[in-house]
Formats: structure tokens, C-alpha cells, sequence
């Protein structure tokens, strides 16, 4: 774009798979307002690599296992995290075995602040589950879609699991609301829409 100033760039997204979108339709979303639960908590962490400092604060998600009425769920590879209320689920290729893991949390965890697309931020969002996430390229625009704003740091994020709370922009908003948007934006019959927009102006250049 910035070599040829007049060029028309249009970008479409990575979206939700049939086979996920598809497993979306088994699951029950809550008409009520987001919310995390007071008693037991369950966090999910979820990255290709759970090792790879870039993409998971190892720092972070060791302090919320330490407190005892949090439960930590991961999925993703060389998971280094151990412990009485940690839950390693390696790689899920499934996708219906993903929607159930997902849907079985309360809220899910994003630390890395180098991502650039977050298509599972996407796929938890699709399943009415809250993300917390560091601010990045891929938080800002996946949480921008609905209007949920990235929290500012690791600290804050302690606090909101500590207190049970999730950030304003959540409040009223419902697991129900959540999905539909995600799929308007990011489902499967959306982004074929968007390609078909997209080879019309080509064709037509208008």
C-alpha cells in the first residue's frame, strides 16, 4: 500500500472453520449477562506451543494457579505447566472435542502481545466464552469486532479473576449476543460474502 499509494487493498480475514461452526450449533448459550462464577473458576489458556514465552506469560498463568479457587485448562503442545488444579489437554484437532473444552471454561486467557491475527480468540468468542487478553495487533482487532476492549496489563488481570469481575465492556452483554456477532463477522457464510464482494470489484472495479 505504501509503494503504490493508489492501489485499492482489500483484506479479508481468517474465519471459523465449517467443522467448528458446525460443532457451534450443539452448544447452550446463556440468554443472561456475561459473568464469572464465584465459587472455582476455570481459566483457559490455549496456544500452539503453551512453552513459547512470545505467546504465553508463563509468569502470569503460574501466579492464577497458585490461588486456590482457580483451575487452569490448557490446550496446545509442551505445556509447562504442572500442579493439583492444572489440566494439560495437549493438541485438540477435533473440532467438536474444541467447542467442549471451550464451552466447559469460564473465561479465557490471551498474554501474547505479538500476535497479529487472533483466530482462536475468535473461536472462543464464538462459543459465548469472555477473553481477557494483553493488548496486540490480533486483540485490538478481533475484540474491536464487538466492542471489548484489550486489558492493559498482566496485573489487571489478576485483579479482575481475583475479584470475579470482567471489564466494563462486558457488562449487559450477553454469551448469546456475543456468538451472533462473531459469526456476522467471521463465520463462514460472512467471509464467502466478503470474496464474492471481492472478485465482483475486481471484475467490475466498482
Amino acid at each position: 500500500r505504501n509503494a503504490f499509494s493508489t492501489l485499492n487493498v482489500r483484506v479479508i480475514s481468517n474465519w471459523i472453520d465449517r467443522e467448528f461452526e458446525a460443532a457451534l450449533n450443539n452448544i447452550h448459550l446463556s440468554a443472561g449477562p456475561i459473568g464469572l462464577p464465584m465459587g472455582k473458576l476455570k481459566v483457559l489458556i490455549i496456544a500452539n506451543d503453551l512453552s513459547d514465552p512470545t505467546k504465553v506469560d508463563r509468569e502470569l498463568v503460574n501466579r492464577l494457579a497458585a490461588m486456590s479457587d482457580i483451575e487452569i485448562y490448557t490446550i496446545g503442545k509442551n505445556s509447562p505447566f504442572m500442579g493439583p488444579n492444572i489440566t494439560n489437554y495437549g493438541r485438540i484437532v477435533d473440532r467438536g472435542r474444541m467447542v467442549e473444552v471451550i464451552t466447559f471454561s469460564d473465561v479465557a486467557l490471551f498474554t501474547s502481545e505479538k500476535d497479529t491475527f487472533g483466530l482462536v480468540m475468535i473461536e472462543v468468542l464464538a462459543c459465548g466464552i469472555p477473553v481477557l487478553a494483553i493488548d496486540s495487533l490480533a486483540a485490538r482487532e478481533v475484540l474491536g469486532r464487538v466492542r471489548i476492549r484489550p486489558v492493559e496489563n498482566k496485573s489487571k488481570i489478576i485483579d479482575l479473576l481475583g475479584n470475579r469481575e470482567l471489564p466494563g465492556c462486558y457488562i449487559g452483554l450477553e454469551s448469546s449476543i456475543l456468538h451472533k456477532e462473531i459469526l456476522r463477522h467471521y463465520g463462514c457464510d460472512a467471509l464467502i460474502s466478503k470474496y464474492i464482494q471481492a472478485y465482483d470489484y475486481a471484475i467490475r472495479g466498482s
